[in-house]
């Protein structure tokens, strides 16, 4: 499998949301977004997960700088 670290999420942003944007690159693993615990506030960074490494890349050549 192959980890990305994703940063710049929007405050805004789901696990859902995330999943919808990168899943069309790939079969997702996992998608979390890191949230601070006492707020549970979007800290605006997270982590996708997919199972073949040729998936992430696709992601990584095709969201990279998406805004």
């Amino acid at each position: 499998g192959a980890n990305l670290f994703i940063f710049h999420i929007p405050n805004h942003f789901t696990n859902l949301d995330m999943y919808q944007l990168f899943c069309p690159y790939g079969n997702l693993l996992s998608v979390r977004i890191m949230v601070e615990k006492d707020s549970g506030r979007s800290r605006g960074f997270g982590f996708v997960s997919y199972d073949y490494p040729d998936a992430a890349q696709l992601a990584i050549k095709e969201l990279n700088g998406f805004a």
